[in-house]
């Protein structure tokens, strides 16, 4: 699911939201509606996942008690610039999520949602910014089969020790339902 808004909701669920596999990207470049607008429990089961959106601009945050696949919600600032690629790793030096940003409607003062099968609860995550990906696949430049990455410098690392994740680059952390 490629999903994109400059004036309304980029996805609106009235009874609950459950992601549960798949590929789902969101660009959401509008004020005052959001990236999510989920009436009830919105969880992250599975799949691979990104949004950009403005912080104000998330109606709706995962649920810390449906959520069963770690999701993770970082400063723009950590991701990079538009048009670039940044690249989480685990302790191992093993890619578990990539994405390009988009290089249009994109600010870096917008944040990313991300969320992949291969990130565990417990485990510590490394963003790099501005990396060169080769090889992997993607979908709209989210990879779901991870390239290889290299270049790039490291902005910021997080353990989940929930399953949601979130904290801007002034270290404050986002609001979670």
């Amino acid at each position: 699911l490629d999903a994109y808004s400059k004036s309304e909701d980029v996805l609106d669920s009235n009874a609950g939201l459950t992601i549960s596999g798949g590929v789902v990207r969101i660009l959401c470049k509008t004020n005052g509606n959001g990236a999510f607008d989920v009436d009830g429990t919105f969880a992250v089961t599975g799949g691979t996942l990104v949004a950009f959106y403005y912080n104000t601009n998330l109606a709706s945050s995962p649920s810390t008690t449906a959520t069963t696949q770690p999701v993770a919600i970082i400063s723009g600032s950590y991701a990079g610039s538009a048009g670039t690629t940044f690249a989480v790793k685990d302790s191992s030096s093993n890619v578990v999520f990539a994405s390009t940003i988009p290089s249009s409607n994109y600010s870096s003062s917008m944040v990313c949602m991300i969320s992949s099968p291969d990130m565990e609860k417990g485990s510590t995550y490394y963003v790099y910014k501005g990396v060169t990906a080769s090889g992997g696949t993607s979908f709209d430049g989210l990879y779901y089969g991870y390239p290889t990455v290299s270049g790039g410098s490291k902005t910021t690392s997080f353990t989940f020790s929930s399953y949601v994740y979130g904290a801007s680059s002034n270290n404050q952390m986002f609001n979670f339902k």
